[in-house]
């Protein structure tokens, strides 16, 4: 049993994810033997979370932030209205798949040739971002949350520092737009929510990051659903460089690897392998 395999963050979202989030934090109480101590919920359910959420939370005078009954009244109050994701997806092709019950798995990199699929590995390079791997024993531990617009993956092994592996993100070293020809790429690397919201993590680029991007599909397939002011973007198709130990994630695969070399990368789709512990 993973200690860590039970938790994780509330952004904010519609009445249905704040309904979630409301019973997990009573059955974590209940669990601890807390059900009746209102203190103790009101600090868990601030432990827990981020985001928009978060910076919600901040501004909530002390006396509802300490007192677990008047906290569940302003949450439902506050997110009762938001919107669910598929009322402000602009197209059914745009929407994201509805998630696979969660346990723990390996990403598999899948490959057309069978000889050659590797996996993201829980080590990293020296810019911090996720090498991949070929053996299984090697390869990140993940586990899907779905409480967020996107689902999530919690990193359960990443070896990367602490304070930065909580959840398996995108990291772009420097993107302007999205339009197809554009060789902008992003590596995969852990991050965590620092108290104010903004995402902390071992990479050093200079572009975007976000963490709320996974979508499963029945088949397993992942997808990489990237927003742009509320469009998402398919970036589902990887990138790999064995000399590099890099696993590229492009905005055109094609013109990326045309640019740097076609033939020293792989064209890999994401898969998920499910791990029996």
């Amino acid at each position: 049993m993973l200690a860590d395999e039970d938790s994780f963050l509330f952004e904010g979202g519609n009445s249905t994810e704040c309904d979630q989030f409301i019973r997990y934090v009573r059955m974590q109480a209940l669990r601890s033997g807390k059900a009746h101590d209102k203190d103790w919920a009101a600090n868990f359910a601030a432990a827990c979370l981020g985001g928009e959420a978060l910076r919600w939370y901040l501004t909530l005078d002390e006396q509802t932030q300490d007192d677990w009954k008047e906290l569940q009244k302003v949450l439902v109050q506050r997110f009762s209205s938001a919107k669910p994701l598929a009322s402000i997806v602009p197209s059914p092709a745009a929407a994201v798949p509805a998630p696979v019950p969660s346990y723990v798995a390996r990403i598999k990199l899948a490959t057309d040739s069978p000889n050659t699929s590797a996996y993201i590995s829980r080590y990293h390079n020296s810019n911090g971002s996720l090498r991949p791997c070929k053996t299984a024993k090697d390869a990140l531990w993940v586990r899907l949350a779905t409480f967020s617009p996107f689902s999530r993956f919690r990193c359960l092994n990443a070896q990367t520092p602490s304070g930065t592996n909580d959840w398996l993100g995108v990291h772009f070293h420097d993107v302007s737009t999205m339009d197809e020809g554009n060789i902008a790429h992003a590596n995969f690397t852990p991050m965590s929510y620092a108290l104010d919201g903004s995402l902390r993590h071992p990479t050093s680029f200079s572009g975007p990051a976000q963490t709320a991007i996974w979508a499963v599909k029945p088949t397993q397939e992942v997808n990489i659903n990237w927003d742009v002011d509320g469009m998402p973007y398919d970036l589902s198709t990887v990138a790999i460089h064995w000399k590099w130990l890099a696993i590229c994630i492009s905005v055109d695969y094609e013109a990326f690897t045309k640019h740097y070399g076609a033939k020293d990368y792989t064209k890999a789709r994401m898969v998920l392998e499910r791990v029996e512990i």
